[in-house]
């Protein structure tokens, strides 16, 4: 205990007051003390300062539990001890209940000087939490502002590598349609000069033209497979599910991989861009993942809902592995690549799920909230969707080329033939189908169409050429038919027209 102590006493007799003094005397304390004997004193005597308070149980006009509430109303921490004469067992709890250091009677002031030590220790030790606890809550609040400028830093962070994800795709389709448009055509051009010139050269010069045929069919087979694996057509113009179909034969013909594809493909229907080029790199590496580790010649891959959830599960009945190195916070085991699988999935507010044991196979699901894609598709609400059928491959990419440059306009699907155009048109939901008069089966397409979605308008289109269908795609509900027309101002103001539901078939 300190040998120098500021002491207030709260005592009516200077006697009893003497005592006390004299008590923390003997045990080594000398006390600076000060004695009060009314509430108008005390008040004054605490604005002062004390180290500890020394109050009769009782006096005249003022005591210890008086004091004691004063005290707390005022809210200071004074240690504070009551010293009585006879007080008894009722005193004592209703001093003790009021958070008094302590009670002592006038008979056993040898005790005075270790209670004071003691309620001095006690005092310490609460000043010392308390600066603790202002210290811990300080450092809360530094950490909590930290953690939002972590999580705001990682909010961007995501961003920044989904848009790159899509930024990345949208590259290599440009590189994918650079070399399908521009050297593949160079090439057959080429092979076709060639094969000219080994019908019309002389023995020798047909042996090389052989050998100059051979080898720019190789380099055909080697561009080919180069778009496809920069960027698979069916992504951008069938959606999602037919990707995952296209990507399955593409694992067959390049990895030997057999995937049986199973589920809904409308879980995958309006899928953001975004969501789609994430999800689709996920399956690949997915899949890359069962070549490279599985030892299988084959997997399944399941497309589903639940809970307003989309699934899409790649199974295998490969080695398997143990999926405890992913529960850790960083990077799992070198080799499997999910950890980069479940970053991406991060990106879109989903989950990765593991089913896996050494020795039985391997089952990972990409899971991706549903409302996610109800809102993308809200978004894209706003600007009318459009599914171009037509065989005739160039006018058909500078149409499809064209429209993609019309605000208001999205060109959600190509198709080839009547087939892929009412497989699409149940995929898609599009607004408008521009339906090529020069198909044969487009009138009977038209019909179909319409009677499935009355809603979807049909627009004929005849490119740069005369035809005698347009009555009859008329008759078959078509909205409007365009004849002799190419991507003109004509096209683009029929494809913003209204549907007219009362009178689907415009004559």
């Amino acid at each position: 205990m300190t040998s120098s102590l500021r002491v207030l006493l709260v005592e009516d007799e200077p006697a009893e007051a003497e005592r006390l003094v004299r008590a923390l005397r003997r045990a080594g304390v000398v006390p600076t003390w000060r004695r009060v004997r009314t509430a108008a004193a005390y008040l004054t005597a605490l604005q002062a300062g004390a180290d500890i308070i020394l109050a009769a149980y009782r006096l005249r006009r003022f005591g210890a539990v008086k004091a004691l509430d004063l005290l707390h109303q005022r809210g200071l921490d004074i240690p504070f001890i009551v010293v009585a004469r006879a007080a008894g067992e009722t005193g004592a709890i209703a001093c003790l209940k009021r958070c008094a250091s302590d009670y002592l009677r006038t008979d056993r002031l040898a005790k005075l000087a270790p209670a004071v030590a003691r309620a001095m220790e006690l005092k310490r030790l609460r000043d010392a939490k308390r600066q603790a606890d202002a210290a811990l809550q300080a450092r809360t609040a530094q950490l909590a502002q930290a953690l939002q400028a972590l999580e705001a830093q990682a909010a961007r962070l995501r961003a920044l590598s989904a848009a790159l994800a899509v930024a990345e795709q949208r590259e290599q389709r440009r590189l994918a349609e650079a070399l399908r448009d521009g050297l593949q055509q160079l090439l057959l051009a080429a092979r076709l000069r060639m094969v000219d010139v080994e019908q019309e050269g002389s023995p020798r010069g047909r042996e090389g033209a052989s050998a100059v045929i051979e080898l720019l069919g190789d380099a055909m087979e080697a561009a080919r497979s180069v778009t496809a694996e920069l960027g698979p057509p069916t992504l951008t113009t069938s959606g999602l599910f037919h990707a995952l179909e296209w990507l399955a034969r593409w694992m067959e013909s390049a990895h030997h991989l057999r995937v049986v594809v199973h589920g809904d493909e409308s879980v995958l229907a309006n899928v953001d861009e975004r969501t789609q080029v994430l999800l689709f790199q996920s399956v690949r590496e997915l899949l890359l993942n069962v070549v490279k580790h599985a030892h299988t010649p084959t997997a399944r891959l399941d497309v589903s809902e639940r809970d307003r959830e989309m699934y899409i599960q790649v199974a295998d009945a490969g080695v398997g592995f143990s999926p405890e190195a992913l529960r850790a916070s960083g990077p799992p085991a070198p080799g499997y690549g999910l950890f980069g699988v479940r970053q991406r999935l991060e990106l879109l507010g989903g989950r990765l799920e593991i089913d896996s044991t050494p020795g039985r196979g391997s089952r990972v699901s990409l899971v991706v909230p549903r409302p996610l894609h109800e809102a993308a598709a809200k978004g894209r609400k706003r600007r009318r969707r459009i599914l171009v059928v037509s065989a005739q491959t160039v006018a058909h990419q500078i149409l499809v080329r064209v429209l993609r440059a019309e605000p208001g306009l999205t060109v959600v699907g190509e198709a080839a033939d009547s087939a892929a155009a009412l497989r699409l048109t149940r995929h898609l939901h599009p607004d408008v189908v521009i339906m090529d008069l020069a198909l044969p089966d487009c009138v009977k397409a038209t019909r179909r169409i319409r009677a499935e979605y009355p809603t979807t308008r049909v627009i004929g289109l005849a490119l740069f050429k005369e035809s005698d269908r347009a009555e009859a795609m008329r008759e078959a509900g078509a909205d409007d038919c365009l004849i002799n027309c190419g991507p003109s101002e004509a096209l683009v103001a029929a494809l913003r027209a209204p549907a007219n539901p009362g009178n689907p078939a415009r004559n």
